[in-house]
């Protein structure tokens, strides 16, 4: 009959533990201090070592729950950064190299060159990140480096777009990472969240669209033009819009 009772104790701890994690979506925030006081009631049961396997079992298994992606995920994640990749090629092939590095006071004294940089930037760190050999690795996007050869030549560009295309293929999309940012403009003191690389190489996608209307911008101010059906710089929830309205 105790044996019993400890049975249920234990699976309805267990699953409530499941849920809670799965619902919340953070489970290296949440898992370890949820842990903590089932191993408790465990250890008072059990013996170390079936303790130990069991919360490496639980913990593996809520990660994988939480960070898994479909393989049609990750075809789609592909294929927008290589889709965004292809339209920075198209920027670098229109503009001259005088006006690459031109900067315009309007626009935050930017340039193409420095928001092309900040793009690639972004997928860097995420890239870097899937590349490191080990476990749950960090991806800090606000230690970057600044005045790169990027940001002064259009051929440097070209070579950094050439190699990402490559490992945008090749790169474990399902890898667990943890992504850090600066939390304020005072002390500049870094928060963390875990993540996966498929998500980071989605958001880099996502940031490299509003810095490319920027770009798109810039250019039309030095009488560039590009053809009425390029999307440069628009999201595809505009586009969708767009094309319904038969405006694109």
């Amino acid at each position: 009959m105790a044996g019993t009772v400890l049975t249920w104790q234990l699976a309805v701890k267990l699953a409530l533990l499941t849920f809670f994690v799965l619902r919340s979506g953070h489970f290296d925030a949440y898992l370890e201090p949820i842990m903590r006081p089932v191993q408790q009631f465990l250890s008072n049961n059990l013996n170390r070592q079936a303790v130990s396997q069991l919360s490496r079992h639980v913990s593996s298994s809520v990660a994988s729950s939480v960070s898994s992606l479909t393989e049609k995920d990750e075809d789609l994640v592909r294929r927008q950064a290589l889709a965004l990749l292809r339209q920075k090629r198209q920027v670098l092939e229109t503009v001259s190299d005088a006006h690459y590095t031109e900067k315009i006071p309007s626009i935050f004294n930017s340039s193409v060159a420095s928001h092309l940089r900040h793009i690639l930037d972004h997928y860097q760190t995420a890239i870097a990140a899937a590349q490191q050999p080990t476990a749950n690795p960090l991806a800090h996007y606000d230690e970057r480096e600044r005045d790169t050869a990027v940001e002064k030549s259009k051929d440097a560009a070209l070579a950094v777009i050439e190699r990402m295309e490559q490992e945008i293929l090749g790169i474990d999309l399902q890898k667990p990472i943890r992504v850090a940012f600066y939390g304020d403009t005072d002390r500049f003191e870094a928060f963390q969240l875990p993540s996966v690389v498929g998500r980071e190489v989605a958001f880099a996608s996502h940031h490299a669209i509003h810095h490319l209307s920027m770009v798109k911008l810039i250019m039309q101010g030095l009488k560039y033009s590009f053809p009425a059906d390029a999307t440069i710089g628009i999201a595809p929830s505009t586009a969708k819009d767009l094309r319904s309205k038969g405006a694109l």
